[in-house]
């Protein structure tokens, strides 16, 4: 009997094992299938992949053909052709601007060369001109010297009164309009003055002796009746009113000659017109003063304050001077009326303006007569009484009807002389004059010569300037209309290539379509394929686990078969070692125990008496509470809904409280439970719960209540022991050992185990 369970127990054990190997085998196959369906699943998804590649550059080729040449580059190309003609018109503008330029500097060119040619000319003009008058004067100039010489002859006149005076040579062109009334003089003009005035009266008072004749020193006047109308106290018939002014008028003119006046003279009727209106009455009026009176075209005059006061009187007779005195006052008188009147402000005043300046209305045109009186009423003293000295233009008819009072100067020994001597030096003055104005007139013809010159060469500049920018724009005129004719042909040549891609593409419409289907089956295999691929790596990962799993289940059950093996060698040994002694107390063991057994059973079918009383009791409580429930309902129908609470019975647990009940630690005998189910609901109504008793039988592992022998028991524990074996390392399984063999085994371990001290004892 023992090889035979030793047999089954063998067969058991390798039975396990093969369950476990073909368990391994199974796994390690369903791996490499797995393996395989990954692998196949990985080149039809890079199959899918490439299919699909291609298909999506097929569908591009087909879906870009018609398409190279786009809307948008047939705008470009117009955009392109619109900048060029607005460019090429923008050209055209500035050409012509710029041609409009030129003509314009080629006109102011010509212009700019006429007056070059007319300078030029002007300038000959004037040159030849001032070579005349430089001619003229030196020919005045000749004569006046021979005249002198021969005056020289025949008086005693040294020098005349012009040739001692400072004049300088640009007397004229500076002092033009300085002496008119209220001119506003320059800081040179009056520098001038002042030095005219010094350097003539310092000449005059110095040379006196040069200028002065015998006659002038040896002719007295009588001047006691305060009026310079009187005759010489020697009989030689001068008048030293007339006498006076002839020397005045010398000196004016010399200065006058320069500016451009017209000379003065002396007129007798002039003078006795004048001096009655002067309050000189020792005479009466002309017989022509009424066509003098009518005549006048300006008059003008300045009043002396000093009367004769530098003049001085011969010794002894206090109002008789003689000519050369008188001289000498009024030639200071002159020269501080000219050129001290109110010029230290820079601003002239009548007195110079009469004398040399435009004082008179007209002046210019007409006969001017120089008058010098005294006002024999203003003063007692002829040194305190009032002089005059005025200028009285009359028209040409008058002078040529009073020319026959003209006077000259008598003190002379040859009166033809000083005639011829004073024209002569008036000839010069004007020589001079003319000179000067011709020597300006060149300067002036010179500086408009240089000028126009200058604004020709501008001129050229600019004409040069323009037509090189117009060059510049005729340039950019040829590349602009070059521009527009390479725009419009690009721009026909992409509208025709647009047109024939535009059909290229409705004709390739229904392979494009075709494309496109295809291209969306392939990517639906693509997905097919990772879908499958993703598949099978999931397989492969489950087989792979479940290898794992069944490798480890077979290290564990080998693990787990030699540790078996060594405890039933142990046990073996243990039990070849018991004595019979051992069996008998195991055996009495036993019996207590089924003893023990039977009591603790009668216990608990008095325990499930009691817990079905109990479940009586929560039968009748489920049906109140489901009353109460259909109660509840129908108030909550009546008074709207609410929400609908379960109930739940709490279960009472079986307790014993006998001396005898099931301790914690018995591994006998199970707890009942009762099981208190929720309320259900249905329609409305609650229906009773559910309640279910679950109890553990006891079933005595005592059934057969004889002992055992010790080969019995050694047979059992020895079954018993394989049987524990074997259900640690088989798969799960039913049908190996009865529950009564379970028992038996069991008992017989405990009480093994009890017999050899293994366990400790318990109170009951």
């Amino acid at each position: 009997m023992k090889k035979a369970e030793e047999s089954q127990a063998a067969i058991a054990q390798g039975n396990a094992q093969g369950q476990l190997d073909n368990a391994v085998a199974n796994a390690q196959a369903n791996v490499a299938q797995a393996q395989s369906a990954v692998s196949n699943a990985q080149v039809a998804s890079s199959q899918a992949q490439s299919n699909l590649a291609n298909a999506q550059q097929a569908l591009k080729s087909a879906d870009s053909a018609g398409h190279e040449t786009t809307q948008a580059d047939v705008d470009a190309a117009q955009s392109a052709v619109n900048t060029a003609e607005q460019n090429k018109n923008t050209a055209d503008q500035q050409v012509n601007a710029d041609s409009a330029a030129v003509q314009t500097a080629d006109s102011n060119v010509n212009a700019a060369q006429t007056a070059v040619n007319k300078a030029n000319i002007d300038y000959t003009v004037a040159l030849n001109d001032a070579n005349k008058q430089k001619q003229m004067l030196a020919q005045a100039q000749a004569a006046l010297k021979n005249a002198q010489a021969q005056s020289s002859s025949t008086t005693t006149a040294k020098k005349n009164v012009v040739d001692i005076l400072w004049i300088p040579s640009n007397f004229g062109t500076l002092m033009k309009g300085a002496f008119d009334e209220g001119a506003h003089l320059s800081q040179e003009q009056v520098d001038m003055l002042n030095e005219l005035y010094t350097k003539n009266v310092n000449a005059f008072t110095n040379h006196m002796d040069d200028v002065m004749s015998d006659a002038d020193y040896d002719t007295t006047y009588d001047l006691s009746g305060q009026s310079y109308n009187v005759t010489d106290k020697q009989g030689h018939g001068t008048n030293a009113q007339a006498e006076l002014e002839v020397f005045a008028a010398d000196v004016l003119n010399a200065f006058g000659a320069k500016l451009g006046l017209n000379p003065v003279k002396v007129n007798i009727d002039v003078d006795l017109n004048t001096n009655y209106y002067y309050k000189d009455h020792s005479h009466s009026l002309p017989s022509n003063s009424r066509l003098i009176d009518q005549s006048v075209v300006g008059a003008s005059n300045i009043t002396l304050l000093r009367g004769i006061s530098l003049a001085y009187p011969i010794m002894g007779e206090p109002d008789t001077y003689s000519m050369d005195q008188l001289k000498y006052d009024i030639f200071l008188q002159l020269m501080q009326a000219m050129f001290k009147d109110d010029s230290s402000i820079q601003t002239q005043g009548d007195h110079a303006a009469t004398l040399l300046g435009n004082r008179l209305n007209d002046r210019s045109g007409a006969a001017n007569y120089i008058t010098i009186a005294t006002d024999p009423t203003s003063s007692s003293n002829l040194a305190t009484a009032h002089s005059y000295i005025g200028i009285t233009a009359l028209n040409d008819q008058a002078a040529n009807q009073i020319k026959s009072a003209d006077y000259t100067s008598k003190l002379d020994s040859t009166i033809s002389s000083q005639i011829d001597l004073s024209a002569l030096q008036r000839t010069v003055g004007n020589a001079q004059s003319a000179l000067a104005q011709a020597q300006k007139g060149v300067k002036n013809a010179a500086v408009t010569k240089q000028t126009t010159v200058q604004a020709l060469t501008n001129a050229k500049q600019v004409l040069a300037a323009a037509q090189s920018k117009l060059d510049h724009s005729k340039q950019a005129q040829a590349d602009a209309q070059n521009k527009l004719k390479q725009t419009t042909q690009h721009l026909a040549d992409v509208q025709a290539a647009f047109n024939h891609n535009k059909q290229t593409a409705q004709s390739n419409a229904a392979r494009v379509a075709q494309l496109q289907q295809a291209v969306k089956d392939a990517q639906t295999k693509v997905d097919q394929a990772q879908a499958t691929l993703d598949n099978a790596n999931s397989n492969l990962k489950d087989a792979k686990n479940k290898l794992q799993a069944a490798l480890s289940a077979l290290n564990n059950w080998k693990n787990a078969k030699q540790a078996a093996d060594q405890k039933v060698n142990d046990l073996q040994a243990a039990l070849d070692n018991v004595s019979q002694a051992d069996l008998d107390a195991a055996n009495q063991a036993v019996k207590d125990a089924q003893t023990k057994l039977d009591n603790i059973q009668q216990k608990l079918n008095d325990a499930e008496i009691k817990q079905a009383d109990t479940a009586k009791a929560l039968v009748a409580t489920n049906q109140a509470l489901a009353k109460a429930q259909q109660e509840l309902t129908i108030q909550q129908a009546t008074h709207g809904n609410r929400d609908t609470n379960q109930i739940v019975l709490p279960v009472a647990q079986n307790k014993d409280t006998g001396n005898d009940s099931k301790k914690d630690n018995d591994p006998i005998v199970n707890e009942s439970t009762v099981t208190q189910q929720p309320l259900e609901t249905k329609a409305g109504l609650a229906s009773p719960a559910t309640i279910t008793v679950k109890r553990t039988a006891v079933e005595s592992s005592a059934s057969n209540s004889s002992f055992v022998t010790r080969e019995e028991y050694k047979t059992a524990q020895l079954k018993q022991q394989k049987a524990s074996n074997n259900s640690a390392i088989t798969l799960p399984q039913t049908g190996n050992y009865t529950n009564k063999d379970l028992s038996i085994i069991g008992l017989g371990l405990a009480t093994f185990v009890s017999l050899f001290g293994l366990t400790r004892k318990r109170r009951y």
